[in-house]
């Protein structure tokens, strides 16, 4: 490996994790490419965090903030205000790193000359085991290439999915020049970051190599498809900046529209919200709508006998 004399900031924001997040911190510490600094916010919680991390507070291997509850994107903001490393990598309390982590993502990056990298992980299900490798889907890719490409062909609200925060590693300037987390967001705020990256030009590149454990759990903060709406939200935040007049860009929106009304109408049994998001979607699908003002057309016609 090349000489490498960055330094990284690791944040870690946390909400009732003080049973897990000394996993998470000892996975920091024991990486083969020391951080400088690993900042944590515990974003307003409720169980014992502060004293189970009173040794690591005292012996300054961590820096410990506490405030009330905002949510993550607000917690990773204090924490990007606090931060002093050239470069920021991300990591949630109840998540750990493969200790080649950081070495691995700063070569990466250096050498290839990216803005920003992930990597692919490990998906584990605490409760039973169960292991999977999750790796960003290759249309989410320039072809032939390790260079991240989400906003192609209109997959500008979903392909960011398989980028996992807790395997991004980034300079830290960039948050400095486009702005930190929305806090607006409960969630998708990390997939929102990825979609401004790109947009403001930042080349981002993806090591094929699982460098982290995504711990998953049941108690972990999940949210139905009724009530995830961040996908929604997310795709009409872009599909502004990105521009209603692209035609794969309004398609994409109709699509997450249809998705909604699917949800709502098979799932939910809400028939009025179902119609609500048809209508949408059949305003932003501009092809779905050149066939339902045929459909209707020709409903006309034959209403007044004219076929």
């Amino acid at each position: 490996m090349p000489e490498i004399s960055a330094s990284i900031s690791v944040i870690v924001p946390t909400y009732n994790c003080a049973k897990y997040i000394i996993e998470a911190i000892e996975s920091v510490l024991n990486q083969t490419y020391r951080a400088s600094e690993i900042i944590v916010v515990d974003d307003g919680s409720t169980d014992n965090t502060k004293e189970t991390l009173g040794k690591y507070i005292s012996d300054k291997l961590i820096r410990y903030y506490y405030q009330d509850n905002r949510g993550v994107a607000a917690a990773r903001n204090r924490a990007l205000k606090e931060a002093k490393g050239e470069y920021i990598a991300l990591l949630d309390a109840d998540d750990q790193w493969l200790p080649q982590r950081l070495e691995k993502s700063v070569e990466f990056l250096e050498r290839d000359g990216y803005d920003w990298v992930c990597s692919s992980f490990y998906r584990v299900e605490r409760e039973t085991g169960r292991t999977e490798i999750k790796r960003l889907d290759k249309q989410s890719l320039l072809e032939n290439s390790c260079i991240i490409n989400m906003l192609k062909d209109g997959l500008f609200y979903s392909s960011s999915k398989n980028v996992w925060t807790g395997t991004v590693l980034v300079r830290r300037k960039w948050f400095e020049r486009i702005g930190f987390f929305d806090e607006e967001f409960q969630s998708g705020e990390d997939m929102d970051m990825w979609l401004r990256f790109e947009e403001a030009g930042l080349k981002g590149g993806h090591l094929d190599i699982p460098l982290a454990y995504h711990m998953v759990r049941k108690d972990g903060i999940t949210q139905s498809g009724k009530g995830n709406l961040a996908n929604l939200k997310l795709a009409i935040k872009h599909a502004k900046i990105l521009g209603l007049d692209n035609i794969k860009i309004r398609k994409s929106l109709g699509e997450i529209y249809f998705k909604y009304a699917d949800i709502y109408f098979n799932e939910e049994k809400e028939f009025l919200k179902a119609i609500y998001f048809v209508l949408k979607g059949l305003y932003y699908n501009r092809q779905v709508n050149k066939i339902y003002k045929g459909i209707r057309v020709i409903w006309e016609q034959k209403r007044w006998g004219k076929v």
